[in-house]
């Protein structure tokens, strides 16, 4: 049995979803204690009350939004700043926790403090995200607004963290590498176990996804369709 210490990118709730498939797999036989915030630590909460994965609060990143549901990008840039300024102190919290219980490996899900952490310390870690897609994979193939998109994010998913043992890149596809990527591990989309368990059936209504908030052209979209809609994550 490994003491196995998985950090969770707090905001959405994709990260908590792809996390927690792992972890159900993880906690049959290793000792499990996961550190996340917001959106996830509230989905997880209820998950794993009760069992023995132990969850832990940490700050975290997020997104501000406005009085419109929009993204308030002055107000996140702001609690970005706050965030960074407080790194240090925060990662000699997890340093000291680390060197106390002594995890024999560190997996993160696109969370910045813990691998910071885990690095000065000496543990491995993992990097397992969908995220890192942007700096792996060859996009040549694309529209050059895309791969100018893409270039543009680049830089702030390489940002977040370095040093991972290994890159597991999760996603429904998976793309060329670029040179310099062949130890990258490509997965697939990674289903909870309600999910696994599910059986398809026909219906009449559609089921559609929409984080936060969503444009009247969307919006009106949906309505059109001539189906009933249920919308979640609103």
């Amino acid at each position: 049995m490994a003491r196995i210490f998985y950090s969770v990118m707090g905001e959405g709730r994709g990260h908590a979803t792809r996390a927690r498939a792992i972890i159900e797999g993880l906690r049959v036989e290793h000792e499990v204690s996961v550190f996340t915030h917001g959106h996830a630590y509230d989905l997880l909460q209820p998950v794993f009350d009760d069992t023995n994965v132990e969850l832990r609060s940490i700050p975290g990143l997020g997104w501000e939004y406005g009085g419109s549901k929009r993204v308030d990008y002055a107000r996140t840039l702001m609690r970005g700043l706050r965030f960074l300024l407080r790194l240090p102190r925060h990662r000699t919290q997890l340093e000291k926790l680390i060197e106390r219980e002594q995890p024999d490996l560190v997996v993160t899900d696109f969370e910045p403090l813990l691998p910071r952490a885990a690095l000065r310390c000496g543990v491995p870690f993992l990097s397992l995200n969908h995220q890192h897609f942007l700096v792996v994979n060859d996009f040549s193939h694309l529209p050059g607004w895309l791969r100018r998109r893409a270039a543009a994010m680049g830089p702030f998913v390489k940002a977040f963290y370095s040093g991972q043992l290994q890159t597991i890149v999760s996603s429904f596809f998976a793309g060329r590498l670029l040179p310099g990527c062949d130890d990258v591990l490509q997965i697939g989309v990674l289903l909870r176990p309600e999910l696994l368990a599910a059986r398809p059936e026909h219906g009449s209504h559609l089921v559609a996804y929409i984080r936060r908030f969503a444009t009247p052209r969307v919006m009106q979209s949906l309505k059109a369709c001539g189906r009933e809609v249920r919308v979640y994550g609103m």
